[in-house]
């Protein structure tokens, strides 16, 4: 893929592909910066090299390099390392809610990536509604402030409440004040800040996950 826009200087080459990070991101734009992380995680999943090259006010060539196929037979895909989401023989189920579209798309593949079930939704009356359709729902991550007026944290209770028991959430937020600090007493809650970073993101999860393996 080639475009011919601003360009990226060399000392940014190697910060393009991390979550989040925007180049001249104090200039108004759209997006969140996760849409090349995303495609370096399906490249290294499907053991492809991925390169850039770039040069400033000409624009950017983005390659993946696919190993040519064996004409006698089909090309398996490699192995993937055991993942934390399936290591019970059973895909853990992971309700995300965010009323970003782009960010609610790009988690959905993150952790579909990594082996998780996955059921999205954009609202609170949305995160309602798929936790009636599907009991089996294990976890929950929400962004704390959603466009509908409702807090991630409604999501949590109300979602509990479908369910009939405490299940276990992600809150994501960027919000510093006391009402946030309040939520560290719920146990079974955690709390993370904007912006994230896939890796903490997928350690955060393996960890509960294992937490509820380990209660079964």
């Amino acid at each position: 893929m080639a475009d011919t826009g601003i360009g990226i200087a060399k000392e940014h080459l190697r910060d393009i592909f991390e979550e989040f990070y925007q180049v001249g991101a104090d200039r108004a734009q759209e997006g969140y910066g996760l849409g090349l992380s995303i495609v370096r995680r399906v490249a290294q999943l499907l053991d492809h090299e991925m390169r850039v090259e770039s040069e400033v006010g000409k624009g950017s060539v983005f390659s993946v390099f696919v190993a040519a196929g064996v004409a006698h037979g089909r090309a398996q895909p490699p192995t993937k390392a055991a993942n934390p989401s399936t290591a019970s023989d059973r895909q853990v189920h992971v309700l995300i809610v965010d009323d970003d579209l782009a960010v609610l798309d790009a988690t959905r593949l993150l952790l579909i990536i990594e082996g998780y079930r996955v059921t999205p939704a954009s609202s609170y009356s949305a995160a309602l509604q798929s936790a009636r359709e599907a009991p089996d729902i294990e976890l929950v991550v929400t962004d704390l402030h959603l466009s509908d007026g409702k807090l991630g944290t409604e999501v949590i209770h109300c979602v509990r409440e479908v369910l009939g028991r405490r299940i276990k959430a992600v809150l994501i937020t960027g919000d510093t004040s006391s009402a946030v600090s309040d939520i560290a007493h719920d146990g079974e809650v955690r709390v993370t800040s904007k912006p994230i970073k896939a890796d903490e993101f997928l350690l955060l999860l393996s960890a509960l996950t294992q937490d509820l393996c380990s209660e079964q």
